[in-house]
């Protein structure tokens, strides 16, 4: 995945990825659970540069870099169910007027 960050275009490979859950904390207790956050590793594929290495030392700027991929695969997911939405949109709008 091709990620810009503080100007510097960088090709991200995410070797793990499991999203979070909210949790349920209301209800009856036998149907609660806690929260759990999303956890995420990478890599940068072109890692022997000069960014990724101040990317590795410093854990702000590498969190800063989680934070920025998190949020694209979040936006991928967004994009992904709004096409898919739409696709169904169309295909019963397309059944009911015989198109």
């Amino acid at each position: 995945m091709k990620i810009e960050f503080r100007g510097y275009d960088l090709e991200v490979e995410v070797t793990f990825y499991t999203p979070g859950n909210p949790g349920v904390t209301s209800g009856p207790p036998e149907n609660c659970y806690p929260p759990e956050a999303e956890e995420i590793d990478w890599k940068i594929k072109d890692d022997d540069n000069l960014a990724a290495t101040f990317i590795y030392e410093n854990d702000e700027l590498h969190q800063e870099l989680t934070q920025c991929i998190l949020e694209t695969i979040q936006q991928e997911q967004i994009d992904a169910l709004e096409e898919e939405a739409d696709n169904k949109y169309q295909s019963l709008k397309d059944e009911k007027y015989g198109y």
